[in-house]
């Protein structure tokens, strides 16, 4: 860790999106140089270095964008024959989602109705 200096995050990063024969995407680089420079944080806290070399490297950024699915694409998941009764329930969950729009603690937060003899309209 002694040897590590303040080029080693963007180096690092460098290394990882331009030099590898199959580079990675910027977000995920990032998150590895991320996930190094609480290491090294973690040597500095244990005194086996004196400071975080990597502590001005900025991680933050970089954002894929995410399509939404065409309607045949979910569709397809909705008609998927799941045998794993707990995934089959998470595909329910999110085909629920796609067409209520409810966000996953909205739905998590709803409630069976009570069955017998409970009327919600009274007139």
């Amino acid at each position: 860790m002694a040897e590590i200096d303040h080029c080693f995050a963007e180096e690092f990063f460098d290394y990882l999106t331009l030099h590898l024969d199959m580079p990675l995407s910027e977000v995920t680089a990032k998150k590895l140089v991320k996930w190094t420079r609480q290491i090294v944080k973690t040597g500095v806290k244990k005194k086996w270095i004196s400071s975080n070399p990597m502590e001005g490297f900025v991680c933050s950024g970089g954002s894929k964008e995410v399509l939404p699915l065409e309607l045949y694409e979910v569709e397809a998941i909705h008609n998927k024959q799941i045998d794993i009764d707990r995934i089959g329930e998470v595909r329910d969950a999110f085909i629920f989602q796609c067409f209520t729009g409810f966000a996953y603690q909205d739905m998590y937060n709803l409630e069976v109705a009570p069955k017998s003899g409970t009327h919600f309209c009274t007139s």
